[in-house]
């Protein structure tokens, strides 16, 4: 054939999978990004209109400082008025 042994086809089967696997999880969390969006709810969509406190009908402040981990990294704020937690698309936050 081409002269490759075994090991060879294995190095190459492992670079190639190492290069693979990055660029599948990239799509996967850009697919993800696009069909919550599309929904309005969940962790990876990203919300382009204002929300408001469910219970006190504040609007969330244009810049927010998280309070929590999970704000940071998913989005959405503690209301000033009435101290709920809200998630990015105006919804409380129960404990998951």
């Amino acid at each position: 054939m081409l002269g490759i042994g075994v090991a060879e086809s294995l190095v190459l089967v492992v670079i190639t999978l190492a290069c693979a696997l990055p660029a599948l999880a990239g799509v996967a969390m850009f697919v993800m990004t696009i069909v919550d969006t599309a929904r309005g709810q969940g962790r990876w969509g990203i919300n382009f209109k204002g929300a408001s406190c469910p219970q006190c009908k504040q609007a969330a402040p244009t810049i927010r400082v998280p309070k929590t981990v999970g704000q940071a990294l998913w989005g959405g704020w503690t209301c000033e008025r009435c101290q709920l937690e809200i998630d990015k698309w105006g919804k409380p936050i129960r404990d998951r």
